[in-house]
């Protein structure tokens, strides 16, 4: 919806005769949308809006950690990470939740928005980590995160490392072009027995580009063979420096144990309005009514 169409509607609204629409319309945008998550397969959800709680049906809570703030996120609420050592723990009392590390296939969603560039080649952004943590190599993983050792690299990459004996990834792939700061995302990785595939809003990445392995591959957290634990915004890595955190906001974190068709991707996609246009409705709804109280 364009923002004149925006503005139209509150106009038509604000008629005596349905002005206490427009006063429900704009109670419903302050309380905020609420996301229809299909229960089909759903292992964890993550709303993270104001709390890091799995509202799912395994209760996969998070602990945040470091001082982790809350705040706009692209529906409600969200995670609002400094990149230094902010981060949630997903990590169930020390050890890691074999709900999730069983998956031999599923669909992993992430909501996100990095704040800015990264400061070197070899600073990357994570958003998902699920492996060895601090207690081994950082070299057993399966990571979503922005940017890889190149300078200037903010392309999003799918990424596992299956043990700590390989010295590369076993499994990648990336967007083939660069993200920008400042804007929502939303990534679905998908992987099934014939292979992977992701999406970026709601589109499949047709063009992604595979550094190693390729979309036959089924590698999925199952074959992650050294599993310790489980982080939203920080990740382990074989990289200086090893321990890399995610600068700017995560929102929305969804696992599945099936994988999703590309028309479930695009409905869910799609069934969240745009933050800016939620922004526009609340404040112009709020402007129309003062100056009809004038």
């Amino acid at each position: 919806m364009s923002e004149r169409n925006i503005l139209d509607l509150l106009k038509s609204l604000l008629t005596p005769g349905r002005l206490a629409i427009g006063v429900a319309a704009l109670i419903i945008v302050a309380a905020g949308p609420a996301l229809a998550v299909d229960p089909n397969g759903l292992v964890a959800h993550w709303s993270l809006d104001n709390t890091a709680a799995d509202s799912g049906p395994n209760s996969l809570d998070g602990t945040p950690l470091n001082g982790i703030v809350y705040g706009d996120g692209v529906l409600g609420n969200g995670l609002q990470l400094d990149g230094v050592d902010d981060y949630v723990n997903i990590t169930d009392a020390g050890a890691f939740p074999s709900v999730i590390g069983g998956l031999s296939e599923g669909t992993i969603s992430v909501w996100f928005k990095f704040d800015r560039l990264p400061t070197s080649k070899w600073e990357m952004f994570p958003i998902f980590y699920m492996g060895d943590g601090v207690g081994g190599m950082g070299q057993t993983s399966a990571v979503i995160e922005i940017g890889h050792p190149t300078d200037g690299d903010t392309q999003l990459y799918w990424t596992t490392y299956r043990d700590d004996l390989q010295n590369e990834p076993t499994m990648c792939f990336d967007t083939n072009f660069n993200l920008s700061p400042g804007q929502w995302y939303n990534f679905m990785v998908v992987v099934d027995p014939s292979g992977n595939t992701g999406y970026l809003n709601g589109q499949e990445l047709v063009d992604r580009d595979y550094n190693f392995d390729g979309p036959s591959s089924p590698e999925f957290l199952e074959d992650i063979t050294d599993q310790q634990v489980t982080w939203l915004g920080r990740g382990y890595l074989t990289f200086s420096p090893v321990d890399q955190y995610f600068p700017g906001q995560i929102d929305e974190v969804l696992i599945y144990d099936r994988p999703l068709n590309a028309t479930e991707v695009a409905d869910y996609y799609q069934s969240v309005p745009e933050p800016a246009t939620l922004s526009l409705l609340a404040v112009g709804a709020s402007a129309l009514f003062s100056r009809r109280r004038k």
